[in-house]
């Protein structure tokens, strides 16, 4: 099957997912050293341990959310808390506030909308396509999150060392 033949909304999800993966990965690896610059390696291994611990559990009470509730209002809260995390992580983290720890708080609490946005996006496949399309919906977005991580990881890694507070206002 191919992308043209994709319902409306599933097309937008590919689409906007692209964009959205490849902004994510252009900020959220490079905050990971970041923090290891600001807090130490061995203090930011075990808060990006806990981290993963947090955004575990998170993602298991998000997909019971994403069941129970209206996905289109966990979409959009999951959303908004994510640009306010991201805009709260550029505020903290221009050099003549750095703030690390409240910038590790933000970066740990983007698992709280990682974990209202992920389930939502992928029961909206489940809701809006047939079990024939799903293996070529699903393959279509493999490789499009692929082509976003090279992307966004490539962008970011550009500006990352020398250009931090303007890569840090573009991030947005």
């Amino acid at each position: 099957m191919k992308f043209s033949q994709f319902p409306s909304n599933v097309k937008l999800r590919i689409i906007c997912g692209f964009f959205d993966h490849a902004a994510g990965m252009s900020v959220m690896p490079f905050m990971v050293l970041y923090i290891a610059d600001e807090l130490g390696k061995v203090t930011s291994g075990i808060l990006l341990s806990v981290n993963v611990i947090f955004g575990l559990i998170c993602g298991l009470c998000g997909g019971y959310f994403a069941d129970r509730f209206s996905r289109k209002g966990q979409l959009v809260a999951g959303q908004l808390l994510f640009a306010v995390l991201i805009i709260l992580m550029t505020i903290f983290i221009h050099p003549a506030i750095n703030q690390p720890w409240l910038v590790t708080l933000f970066f740990m609490l983007t698992a709280v909308s990682n974990a209202m946005i992920f389930p939502a996006l992928e029961a909206l496949i489940i809701d809006s396509t047939t079990e024939e399309m799903r293996k070529s919906v699903y393959v279509t977005t493999y490789w499009t999150n692929n082509l976003a991580t090279a992307i966004g990881t490539a962008i970011g890694g550009l500006f990352y060392k020398d250009h931090r507070i303007f890569y840090s206002s573009v991030s947005l």
